[in-house]
């Protein structure tokens, strides 16, 4: 559903939206009440009665919601901590995030987004596959798409990257760093045995997936592997450094003197044939992640965007309209702080011709309010929207037009 685009929609989505809100007050009313007794629940170990109290009022909210309850990990601290999260449905996310946004003070707990890491010193067990992972070693190699890979290293592990070993890593990173660390910053896992003999080629080898292996094999060789219990501290620090090397200037006040420009080779996607950008670090890790953030490019809250115009722009007389309507963007998008041009590129989808417009969007109110009157100045046809690059954004869109029906639904992304 629509979540941070609905304001800007029909009075459908206000309604939708509206009701989930509603569904969520009733889950937190609910969970006040049932709140001390949720919590012996928990403490006493009645798994049962834990599980059936929790899903019963948090189902109404969405059923593929997930919860956790843990103790806090601080030393002193008695409090417990739920966790409602959106599992491996990422389009699930904003409506996780309002959840928890909207937590009241109840006592004894406290409320987070993510699943927080198992506390340091716990075995690593998983019960799912009955295999400690206490003297499991990890290392964590930066990336070329703006975040990182783990390699795990383990006893337990026969060969490089079996995909029996990469599943028990797969659920074993999550516990480690914590979902938040996981799921922003955390690209590919890998996983070799105890001690290294020789490496293999990844599970689930693609093309496209060559660089990476050669990027990540050479890389890997000099850095030193650590205890699981060190590591999500190492990570941390790893994404602050990162974090204080991207751009100081907000969007609008970037000046960019080069671009490059990428073919249709480079991309999975289907609808569009090239890209001109200034950042195609930032179209390939779109291509590549499984979950693509934008906080892991910009350290100001903004976001990757794209106009996608149908039917439109395709040859030479109408692709000069196009750029001087990126120049008119461009510019006003600046002087109300709202955003700046990237690029944009041309495709085909349905055998019509697709023109693409990319921006990075810091106000996207006063940036909805630009587009939409200079699309509706040159009568741009309605099959015109603003999307998003952010996984957590793939329900969202903006028609330019009051009668733009739905754009074509972006495909789930899968590991």
């Amino acid at each position: 559903m629509k979540w941070h685009t609905a304001s800007f929609g029909t009075t459908d989505d206000l309604l939708t939206k509206k009701a989930m809100e509603e569904r969520i007050a009733k889950f937190w009313q609910e969970f006040a009440k049932q709140s001390k007794t949720i919590a012996e629940a928990f403490r006493v170990n009645k798994g049962q009665e834990l599980e059936s109290r929790l899903n019963y009022i948090l189902k109404p909210v969405h059923q593929e919601l997930l919860w956790e309850v843990s103790l806090d990990p601080q030393p002193s601290s008695k409090l417990l901590v739920l966790a409602i999260t959106s599992g491996d449905d990422l389009r699930l996310r904003p409506i996780s995030n309002a959840i928890i946004e909207a937590a009241p003070d109840i006592e004894g707990w406290q409320f987070t987004k993510y699943k927080p890491p198992l506390k340091e010193g716990l075995d690593y067990r998983l019960s799912l596959v009955e295999r400690n992972y206490t003297n499991a070693t990890c290392k964590i190699t930066e990336n070329s798409y703006g975040c990182f890979d783990v390699t795990v290293r383990s006893q337990n592990f026969k060969e490089a990257n079996n995909t029996q070993d990469w599943n028990d890593a797969f659920l074993l990173c999550p516990h480690v760093f914590g979902e938040e660390l996981f799921e922003v910053w955390i690209d590919w896992v890998f996983t070799e045995p105890e001690p290294i003999k020789k490496r293999s080629t990844p599970i689930l080898s693609l093309p496209w997936r060559q660089k990476r292996k050669q990027e990540a094999t050479e890389n890997q060789e000099n850095q030193d592997f650590y205890p699981l219990s060190s590591a999500p501290a190492i990570l941390a620090k790893a994404v602050t450094d990162k974090i204080e090397k991207l751009p100081v200037e907000r969007c609008w006040e970037r000046i960019y003197e080069s671009v490059a420009v990428l073919s249709s080779e480079k991309s999975d996607r289907k609808d569009r044939l090239s890209f001109t950008t200034p950042h195609p670090e930032v179209i390939e890790a779109y291509e590549r992640r499984y979950c693509f953030n934008s906080a892991t490019f910009s350290r100001y809250n903004e976001v990757f965007a794209y106009l996608k115009l149908a039917g439109s722009f395709v040859d030479k007389e109408t692709l000069i309209k196009r750029h001087e309507l990126e120049d008119e963007l461009d510019e006003q998008l600046r002087a109300q702080q709202a955003g700046c041009l990237l690029g944009g590129g041309i495709g085909f989808e349905d055998d019509n011709g697709v023109s693409f417009i990319d921006f990075l969007i810091s106000d996207l109110p006063k940036a909805v309010e630009i587009m939409r009157r200079e699309c509706k100045r040159i009568a741009l046809p309605p099959t015109s929207w603003l999307l998003f690059l952010d996984s957590y954004w793939a329900d969202e869109w903006v028609g330019m037009d009051e009668h733009s029906p739905p754009p074509p639904p972006r495909e789930k992304k899968k590991w």
